[in-house]
């Protein structure tokens, strides 16, 4: 696990340059990759490793070239099924110098070129290149766990692991995109290929750039909201062992490493799901929760955890804590995302990095089995775009985003996803659209950032290719019982396995107190505007409008509190790097 970084200059060389700029890029992402650095520096381009040890962790510094020096890697990731993938290749005849996946992932590259990238199981960023053919290519896994940013104008192209990296870079044109900003006041985070920069965009998941004779052309290797199958599973019996048994599989896969492992056990049903199965596998863990004083899920945690015997720290926290952290929360932020679990995440991960280099969570898991509340309408049908319209409102998103734009026209927001609403049925749809927007760009991206920031790598069992092709053998009906339980099958699966109190309790989520917080950090929120009325945000966005926003929530509007949480985080995130 690690952070990546690179430039390709268009046409001319610079070597002076190239080491420049690869040197502030690898300053810039240490956090990511504290173990190591290695670079591979030409006269036209340079790529960077930081390395955060975990598998092979002897002799897998980076970059790791082949035997001819003409096919080169750096790599952020893990790979799941690199030994397999290994085993395959010795079998051809290739030899292996370290024990790491990173070799694994660039002589399967050498073996079948791009083909490859679909036979890659776990969550990556990868640039690759080949001199003899001149390309170079620059991968984020199918799911999107890894993020991949990218800059391009006439004369370079940049791409890292975090956006704060790219900005850093002298006389790049950083121009806000008004249709980024847009997707941003509509959903509290961008949907990939937008950021709020213009020339910076965020790859596709299952996506990858290929630079080959000055050109750049952009491809998808890997869809997973397009592996279906026509084979449904018969019997609810069937299912729920066949949920059981890939989910163990999964988790096992997720083990690998030479590094201490830990469990964010939230006390919610698939957090604990995922200790029944370490007990199962015979795999003790020491647990992380955090809550705070107004409200906390730590009965749910501690009784998971003492049926398991686990060992299990309860962080507490108070509204002062995390106001006492905004400095170092809102640099940990690489992009603006306001999910309000970013900041007491933040806390908790530095608590997590003191005892272990890795944690497991169970993302993934109510986007897979219809867990969230408004999943509950799939039994009706669902292609309309009044449809879509009434699940993103109960999503907790802003369709009259457009009231903060002092343009109304720019093309971004809720409309431009429309695309994304699509399937056989009313579920599908509903699980598609997240998997193509919530899950990458802000559950996967809020995980990476603030997980790595503490040099952490999160990693999900719940997200892999074998847990959707199982899903989508499922029948909708087993989704949801006919009282209306969401996440049913996966419920019943661990029925016996799981306090009763976690299998039958109310859907939570990650609880942050928000009203409590907007009111702890309303004056640096106010500062931030008045910051910004001399900034390029000023033309997009209408400050007074979110000044009277506030003013409202502030004399009792508490309705209107996460609009304020949402255009506190990206005011006062633009204030921060605007110095």
């Amino acid at each position: 696990m690690c952070g990546i970084a690179g430039i390709i200059l268009k046409g001319h060389s610079d070597k002076a340059y190239i080491e420049n700029v690869v040197d502030l890029l690898q300053r810039s992402i240490e956090h990511r990759g504290p173990d190591a650095v290695g670079m591979h520096i030409e006269e036209a381009r340079g790529f960077v490793n930081r390395r955060l040890a975990i598998v092979g962790i002897s002799g897998g510094n980076q970059p790791i070239y082949s035997p001819s020096k003409n096919q080169g890697i750096v790599y952020n990731g893990e790979v799941y099924n690199y030994l397999s993938l290994r085993d395959k290749l010795v079998k051809k005849g290739y030899s292996f110098h370290t024990n790491t996946d990173t070799e694994v992932v660039l002589n399967s590259f050498i073996e079948s070129g791009e083909d490859a990238f679909s036979t890659f199981e776990g969550m990556f960023g990868i640039c690759v290149w080949d001199n003899e053919q001149d390309v170079t290519y620059i991968v984020r896994d199918g799911f999107g766990m890894k993020p991949m940013y990218v800059y391009e104008d006439s004369k370079q192209i940049i791409y890292s692991s975090e956006l704060s990296a790219l900005i850093k870079v002298p006389n790049l044109d950083l121009s806000l995109d008004e249709a980024g900003i847009k997707d941003y006041l509509t959903f509290r985070y961008v949907n990939a290929p937008l950021t709020i920069y213009k020339r910076i965009r965020r790859l596709y998941p299952g996506s990858y750039l290929k630079l080959q004779n000055g050109k750049v052309t952009e491809h998808i290797f890997k869809d997973i909201t397009d592996m279906q199958s026509d084979s449904l599973i018969e019997t609810f019996d069937e299912a729920k062992s066949l949920v059981h048994d890939t989910l163990l599989e999964s988790l096992k896969k997720h083990l690998i490493g030479e590094v201490p492992i830990a469990l964010l056990l939230s006390g919610g049903v698939d957090s604990s799901i995922l200790a029944a199965l370490l007990s199962e596998a015979d795999t003790k863990m020491t647990c992380f929760n955090i809550g705070f004083d107004s409200v906390n899920e730590f009965e749910y945690s501690s009784a998971v955890a003492d049926m398991y015997g686990f060992e299990l720290n309860n962080v507490q926290l108070t509204s002062k804590d995390i106001f006492n952290s905004f400095e170092e929360i809102i640099l940990a932020l690489d992009e603006p995302i306001a999910d309000p679990a970013c900041f007491p995440l933040h806390l908790l991960c530095k608590e997590i990095k003191k005892s272990a280099t890795v944690v497991l969570s169970g993302e993934g898991a109510d986007e897979l089995f219809a867990g969230y509340p408004q999943y509950r309408n799939f039994r009706s049908p669902m292609s309309t775009p009044k449809k879509l319209t009434d699940f993103l409102n109960n999503s907790y998103y802003f369709l009259d985003a457009e009231a903060l734009l002092k343009k109304n026209s720019v093309n971004g927001g809720w409309q431009r996803t429309i695309k994304y609403f699509g399937g056989q049925q009313s579920f599908s749809c509903m699980s598609n659209y997240d998997f193509k927007t919530w899950v990458p760009d802000n559950l996967m991206m809020k995980a990476d950032k603030i997980a790595m920031r503490s040099s952490l790598e999160g990693r999900f069992p719940f997200l892999d290719y074998s847990m959707i092709e199982l899903v989508r053998r499922i029948p909708d009906e087993f989704m949801l019982s006919e009282q209306g339980e969401t996440k049913h099958v996966l419920k019943q699966a661990f029925y016996d396995r799981l306090p009763e109190k976690i299998i039958n309790r109310p859907k939570m989520g990650f609880t942050v107190p928000v009203p409590e917080l907007i009111k702890e950090f309303s004056s640096l929120y106010q500062q931030a505007l008045i910051k910004l009325r001399k900034h390029e945000i000023n033309d997009i966005v209408d400050i007074d409008l979110m000044e009277s926003q506030l003013s409202s929530f502030l004399n009792g509007n508490e309705g209107l509190a996460l609009r304020n949480w949402t255009n506190f985080v990206l005011m006062t995130w633009l204030a921060d790097r605007a110095g």
